[in-house]
């Protein structure tokens, strides 16, 4: 062990640590049922987050928290991340555009070292229930995203989702 990380922020029940990815001197660690405060002493309850750690010096240390930019209370952003070069995913599989339970996949990409959303990502055949995010794998500019409830070939079939992704 080199060392042992922790969100700044970290709460109970947060769930810091259900999915991670590393990659170089780069890691991301999700908090599907972190509670992001909002204006007005509010929390969106299970929204969820995701925490970038920068290695500096031989130590790591938190740089940033992602959140999505349409958070909403039980969305679960961060129950899936991954992590390529300069660019990282982040499944929110109960996220509701296209129906209960849906899910969608936020791209963030490095720009002059900060993290910024620059995409969101959904099922061309989207249907509530999907649960779209719910895994998530980087490579480069290629994604690969599940949906273990899609219902496509049956009830709860499941279905995986690839995606290449631009550069902006």
């Amino acid at each position: 062990e080199v060392q042992k990380i922790v969100a700044a922020d970290r709460d109970v029940g947060d769930s810091f640590g259900l999915d991670v990815d590393i990659h170089g001197n780069f890691a991301v660690v999700g908090a599907y049922t972190e509670d992001e405060d909002v204006a007005g002493g509010n929390s969106l309850n299970n929204s969820g987050s995701a925490y970038i750690f920068d290695l500096d010096g031989g130590t790591w240390v938190e740089s940033q928290k992602l959140t999505a930019s349409d958070a909403a209370v039980d969305d679960r952003f961060g129950i899936s991340v991954s992590l390529s070069a300069d660019r990282a995913i982040i499944g929110a599989y109960l996220n509701d555009d296209d129906g209960s339970n849906s899910g969608a996949v936020y791209v963030f990409d490095l720009e002059d070292g900060t993290w910024v959303e620059t995409q969101k990502l959904t099922a061309s055949d989207a249907a509530a229930s999907d649960q779209f995010g719910f895994s998530v794998s980087l490579m480069g500019d290629r994604a690969c995203i599940g949906a273990p409830r899609n219902d496509d070939g049956g009830d709860e079939s499941g279905s995986a989702y690839i995606f290449d992704l631009e550069d902006d």
